[in-house]
């Protein structure tokens, strides 16, 4: 019930997160799948998936479907969903109100093709493509993220701007009754409707101004929100997972690249099992945004098995064996993580509790190795193997 929960309590928020809804949606509807997997026919993991599938079609609103294409933190997964696509074309000539057919036609062809920019995350732009508007999406509002980075498609910015400040539910116009109760009380019986609106709004703003709200409870997400929208990124599944369609495979490069060394650490190999030479300071590494954001693609959502955890063996390099199969630990990539004096390590946790504690990986060849054995990366081609 754990991730159902979270769900409902970030859609009940006053928030702007209704473009991250959907995403979140099949990353819990994955899994409850997996748990009801696990627990069996009858058991109550299944009672609880077959609840939320019966509601499902409710959830997938036109809003949340055309909301989900403008989300830079599901830009990877939402631009092979058609029908959500579908969904943000037919809603744009609604909230854009254009009645004359020859200037929408022109309108959507220019905005086909600033979506399509976004998409590929803003490549041939100068603004866009910049690395750093594509790090820490989890911790991000969509609007703050399109008023920052979409200067450069100005027409799908206008679109954006329009609809994903949007409210998921009624939760925030509800609460806003108890300040209603508080101003119209039974002793000011005969106040206006626009008195007592403005009255609401100057409790708000004195309650902000005095700090007893605070900016960050308003608009920067908690900790567990950006532990879950975190999570919900890392799904790869199918943006329609009742279409029955293939996701396309993803191509992994098994081999310990020239350049990752050097984007890592600041290092190079050198031959001979010499130790490696040192080619830039580890300052000018952190601040390489762009060799960053290539080790992000390549390791990120892998997943990865260490035959020998606490390294008694040598396994891994000292030509040891392995542990027993029950001590293996499975382990998914979750990111990149700076370690002082030491650079670039991707960022791991167990496959059974992506809520716990992380553990950093060197990257190195061994990595490669362990990402090999895992049978987990299903839909990983190894390009070795091509």
């Amino acid at each position: 019930m754990g991730p159902l929960l979270l769900l409902c309590r970030l859609a009940d928020g006053q928030k702007p997160v209704i473009s991250k809804l959907y995403g979140t949606q099949l990353y819990v509807r994955s899994k409850l799948e997996q748990s009801a997997t696990t627990g069996g026919p009858g058991s109550i993991e299944a009672k609880i998936l077959q609840v939320f599938l019966q509601r499902w079609d409710e959830m997938q609103s036109d809003i949340v479907q055309a909301t989900y294409m403008l989300e830079p933190l599901f830009v990877d997964t939402s631009k092979t969903s058609a029908a959500c696509t579908i969904k943000l074309w037919a809603l744009a000539h609604r909230v854009l109100q254009i009645d004359d057919d020859n200037e929408w036609t022109n309108l959507h062809n220019v905005m086909v093709e600033q979506l399509s920019k976004f998409q590929d995350k803003g490549r041939g732009l100068q603004h866009m493509s910049s690395p750093a508007a594509w790090v820490n999406l989890h911790e991000k509002c969509a609007l703050t993220w399109w008023l920052s980075w979409g200067i450069e498609v100005p027409e799908l910015q206008k679109l954006a701007i329009k609809i994903v400040p949007l409210m998921v539910g009624s939760g925030p116009a509800e609460r806003t009754w108890k300040d209603v109760g508080n101003v119209l009380t039974k002793n000011r019986n005969r106040l206006g409707v626009a008195t007592c609106l403005d009255l609401v709004y100057v409790r708000m703003f004195l309650r902000r101004e005095l700090k007893l709200i605070t900016d960050q409870e308003l608009e920067q997400f908690k900790e567990w929100e950006t532990e879950l929208l975190r999570q919900a990124s890392f799904y790869a599944g199918d943006p329609d997972p009742d279409s029955g369609e293939d996701r396309p495979t993803r191509i992994f490069n098994d081999t310990f690249e020239a350049w990752e060394q050097n984007a890592a650490d600041g290092t190079r190999a050198r031959a001979g099992g010499r130790a490696p030479r040192r080619v830039r300071p580890l300052g000018d590494v952190r601040t390489d945004k762009r060799s960053q954001f290539r080790l992000q693609e390549k390791y990120k959502g892998l997943y990865l098995v260490d035959k020998d955890p606490s390294d008694d063996n040598g396994y891994y390099g000292g030509g040891g064996d392995p542990l027993p199969r029950a001590e293996w630990e499975h382990r998914k990539i979750i990111g990149l993580v700076w370690q002082q004096r030491k650079g670039w390590r991707v960022e791991t946790k167990l496959c059974h509790n992506l809520t716990g504690p992380s553990e950093n990986y060197i990257i190195e060849p061994n990595l490669i190795t362990m990402i090999k054995e895992s049978g987990r990366n299903r839909s990983i081609r190894f390009r070795s193997e091509m």
